[in-house]
């Protein structure tokens, strides 16, 4: 209100200026109307600027999926909290920097950075690779909350798990999740889901290529169980997994991976408790056989956590 009273001041200043004759006021007065003329047009100038600077500078920015974010003002810094809609709920949660990237401190949908490594209150919902915050992450199969019938969109429009397949679109789509623009991006406004090479850089900066590694680094990563499209979902002890947003191109060993419903995921596990009959349809990486950890292909209709890095 004061900076509006000052500029209609100055305007009645300048009008009653410029309308007063020279030769009633003198020309000494006349110069000296010019000088306070000019004064006040600098300070319209810089009333102005100080105006504009404070609409560019706002906080509050609503996304492209309805997601706003308080991670897109420019005085925001990676450890400060980003506020954003999750399961049309407003969520806060924290940020930590790790190899040079600013990723959230917990799991999509978890309700704590985890404790330690088998924290079930941090594992977070899991998703079926592609799939938008739709409800279907924390989908009970055992109450019915499942279909089999594969969804020919992007958005299958409902928020059950579509079980019974390797994927749940027909046709697959690879373009899902790609980038922070991307089609289903889950993630908070300016976030998204990591890639493949992120995932390698974050295993390769463990203390020990296993859960206890996997707990210990910068993101606390937690066990999480999975959820295998042919079966019910396993919230046990002995399994990380977490999806990246990368799918397989070309052949790898002379087989063309790019042909099925593939993605890349992150996953470590106690060996101590896992047992792999415990997973039936589910690939195990040979990397993770004999190191405890590894980046490798999962079917998209399996359920695994998201953990989401800023782009």
């Amino acid at each position: 209100m004061k900076g509006k009273f000052l500029a209609l001041t100055m305007v009645g200043l300048f009008v009653i200026s410029i309308g007063m004759p020279a030769q009633a006021a003198g020309v000494d007065t006349f110069q000296s109307l010019i000088s306070l003329l000019q004064s006040l047009i600098n300070s319209l100038q810089q009333l102005i600027k100080q105006i504009g600077q404070s609409v560019t500078t706002g906080s509050t920015v609503i996304s492209p999926n309805s997601i706003s974010s308080s991670s897109t003002s420019t005085s925001w810094s990676c450890g400060k909290p980003v506020t954003f809609t999750y399961k049309g709920q407003v969520v806060t949660y924290g940020t930590v920097e790790s190899q040079g990237r600013c990723w959230l401190d917990r799991n999509l949908g978890a309700s704590r950075v985890a404790t330690d490594s088998i924290d079930k209150l941090a594992a977070g919902d899991l998703f079926q690779w592609g799939r938008g915050d739709d409800g279907h992450q924390d989908c009970n199969l055992a109450a019915g909350e499942y279909t089999t019938i594969l969804s020919a969109s992007d958005n299958p429009g409902h928020d059950k798990c579509i079980m019974g397949n390797d994927d749940w679109r027909t046709p697959k789509n690879d373009n899902l999740w790609q980038g922070v623009n991307g089609i289903n991006n889950p993630c908070p406004q300016g976030w998204r889901v990591p890639t493949k090479y992120e995932w390698e850089i974050e295993q390769l900066s463990w203390s020990s290529n296993n859960a206890e590694g996997a707990f210990n680094s910068p993101l606390k990563l937690p066990t999480t169980g999975v959820r295998v499209w042919g079966d019910q979902p396993l919230r046990n002890d002995s399994i990380g997994a977490y999806w990246s947003s990368t799918v397989p191109t070309g052949k790898k060993q002379e087989f063309d991976y790019s042909q099925l419903p593939y993605a890349y995921y992150l996953t470590f596990r106690n060996y101590s408790v896992f047992n792999q009959k415990d997973y039936p349809g589910m690939d195990i990486p040979e990397d993770a056989r004999q190191n405890n950890a590894a980046v490798g292909l999962g079917w998209r209709a399996n359920g695994y956590a998201v953990r989401c890095i800023k782009d």
